[in-house]
């Protein structure tokens, strides 16, 4: 995503009041990767100008395994998992009930709801990447890593 995707994304979530900032000390907040288009001038200018500040947290620059939550070991292989059976269920399904055995435009949608449950919305796998990761507590585990 360029910069100016992710800032137009941004004004248009401005523009249409998603955040509240009337009579609110509560400025919106993004946690975003470190990919590089995040720290280009367009989009840092957007969420630093005073009528449209954002509270924006960039992560590690090309390092996002080492403090994305939801891209903690073994998700992308349950997900693929979880996916294939419920793909494999619903089939199975539609001809039990008479109809041809194969995937329709609107099938993806709940397929992938499903294999999310068994995947990336683990909530114990997910406090388990949050604090390996040392989100909670906030112990700073990143900055000690080999690897940066």
């Amino acid at each position: 995503m360029t910069s100016e995707v992710l800032t137009e994304a941004f004004q248009t979530l401005d523009h249409y009041d998603v955040f509240q900032r009337e009579n609110s000390s509560i400025l919106p907040f993004a946690l975003l990767d470190g990919h590089l288009s995040r720290l280009e001038l367009p989009f840092l200018k957007y969420i630093n100008t005073p009528k449209e500040n954002w509270v924006v947290c960039i992560g590690v620059p090309y390092g996002t395994t080492l403090w994305q939550v939801g891209d903690s070991k073994g998700k992308h292989g349950s997900f693929n998992i979880a996916f294939t059976i419920a793909k494999q269920n619903l089939l199975e399904y539609k001809e039990s009930i008479g109809l041809p055995g194969t995937l329709e435009d609107n099938d993806p949608v709940p397929l992938i709801n499903c294999a999310l449950n068994n995947s990336f919305a683990r909530v114990e796998k997910n406090k388990n990447a949050i604090s390996d990761r040392g989100w909670n507590p906030l112990n700073r585990c990143i900055l000690i890593n080999e690897e940066l």
